[in-house]
């Protein structure tokens, strides 16, 4: 499985594959983890769903947000205080929880790499 391209931002990286993503994250706990999340156009895209939830997250009021339920694992998907974090479920148990650092919208919009490019002249 070739990697094509990568995508990041201090404490969250996103691998590309042909088949899928892998999200790297750093923990609250300090140390890193990761999850795959499927782009195949037949089926359900999670990477998709998983970028159009972190978004939509920041349109909720305090200490809300959205449970990603998607093949192998749950995405919890967080707000607070004008920032967003992701808990990952391992096989939907919140028990086997990992949580990711809190990132601004102008964080996330710089991992999907949704940032207008400045004029050059």
């Amino acid at each position: 499985m070739a990697q094509e391209s990568s995508k990041g931002i201090e404490g969250v990286e996103i691998l590309n594959y042909e088949k899928n993503y892998q999200v790297i994250f750093k923990t609250q706990q300090g140390g890193f983890s990761s999850f795959y999340l499927n782009k195949n156009l037949e089926q359900i895209n999670e990477y998709q769903i998983f970028k159009k939830y972190i978004f939509l997250t920041f349109n909720l009021e305090k200490n809300k947000g959205y449970l990603l339920q998607f093949e192998d694992n749950s995405i919890f998907i967080i707000y607070k205080d004008k920032r967003v974090k992701f808990e990952l479920w391992r096989e939907h148990n919140s028990d086997k929880r990992e949580t990711s650092l809190w990132y601004s919208i102008s964080d996330y919009l710089k991992l999907f790499n949704l940032l207008p490019k400045k004029n050059s002249f």
